[in-house]
């Protein structure tokens, strides 16, 4: 029980700090999309944190959510604050997103100071941008 607990607890403290492996000039605060396919990188497809996304495919198809972490050059960890929360992220691949040009610089810069912004913080920014709403439900 207390081995479980503890578990709980080192998994929610990874959360806290986003995640992101150190490298040798620090944690990966952005990547490119275009990395993966080995091209040439634009500015326009920088992906990183607090940049607006919604899924393509799957249970979430449709879905707006915010990049809250990243975890490599192929995965995100994403959030919409509803059937997302921030204490457990969706672990995504990036060629499954469809970027946005929107940053929720206010949560980006929670993030990078190291507080996990809320999930009303998430939600209430995805509805002031009006990208609420339009989901697809494919739960029965």
């Amino acid at each position: 029980m207390i081995g479980l607990l503890l578990q709980q607890i080192a998994v929610y403290k990874d959360i806290m700090r986003i995640q992101l492996p150190l490298l040798d000039d620090g944690p990966i605060k952005y990547l490119y999309r275009c990395d993966l396919r080995g091209e040439n990188c634009l500015e326009s497809e920088k992906v990183g944190l607090g940049h607006i996304v919604h899924s393509r495919a799957g249970r979430d198809a449709d879905r707006y959510f915010i990049i809250v972490g990243i975890l490599n050059r192929e995965y995100v960890l994403i959030a919409d604050g509803d059937l997302r929360k921030v204490e457990k992220p969706k672990k995504k691949k990036i060629k499954h997103l469809v970027v946005h040009n929107i940053i929720a610089s206010d949560i980006k810069n929670k993030i990078e100071i190291g507080v996990m912004p809320s999930n009303s913080d998430i939600r209430n920014y995805l509805k002031l941008k009006g990208l609420t709403g339009q989901s697809n439900n494919k739960e029965v």
